[in-house]
């Protein structure tokens, strides 16, 4: 059975950031972007467990096509996936850990 999906604020201003400035670069690159994105979350939901553990229970999943990684976190007594984060591989993944 697929986990519920919860995606944070923060989650969500890092896509609406990186999908207008990909879009910016080129016509319908902040499109692929988001499908690329939404196609990993929706994987993430089918094996929550798929990633290790990295670091304060948070996973990460790596895209293959853009350089991002999805920190998540996954409640296993609620089947549900918890998005933290979702940034470029060349930030420090402890930035928006001050945020929670």
């Amino acid at each position: 059975m697929k986990a519920k999906k919860v995606i944070s604020d923060y989650a969500k201003a890092d896509l609406s950031e990186a999908s207008k400035w990909y879009e910016k670069q080129q016509k319908d690159l902040g499109k692929r972007f988001l499908k690329e994105i939404r196609e990993a979350i929706e994987a993430i939901s089918k094996n929550p467990t798929v990633c290790q553990i990295r670091y304060d229970e948070h996973r990460v999943y790596f895209t293959s096509v853009f350089p991002y990684g999805i920190h998540y976190q996954y409640i296993s007594s609620e089947n549900e996936v918890r998005i933290k984060a979702i940034f470029h591989t060349a930030r420090n993944p402890r930035i928006w850990e001050r945020t929670f």
